[in-house]
């Protein structure tokens, strides 16, 4: 079984932080089970979910409403789960 990693990003916008991100979970994503947490939407996602599974915290992309799980359906599916590492790739904070 693989071990499980969940990442934690601010948005998918194709900037440095948000693609550096990508390419760790891309070269990662052979050998773990890995999970993005995103804070807001943006280019990147449809390349995040070819290599991780993703939630998004707000529902910002209302044109993909099933990746749009939004803060109550987000914290559902991460409750009760498991994570071996946690990698927080943002400053942004969740209020």
């Amino acid at each position: 079984m693989k071990k499980r990693i969940l990442f934690v990003g601010h948005d998918a916008n194709r900037a440095g932080a948000q693609l550096f991100l990508w390419q760790v979970i891309r070269h990662l994503a052979p050998m773990y089970d890995c999970t993005l947490l995103l804070l807001g939407s943006g280019e990147l996602l449809d390349d995040y979910r070819r290599v991780s599974t993703v939630l998004l915290w707000e529902e910002a992309d209302r044109s993909k409403p099933k990746w749009n799980l939004g803060k109550k359906t987000a914290q559902t599916r991460l409750q009760g789960q498991s994570f071996d590492l946690i990698y927080l790739n943002t400053i942004a904070v969740i209020s």
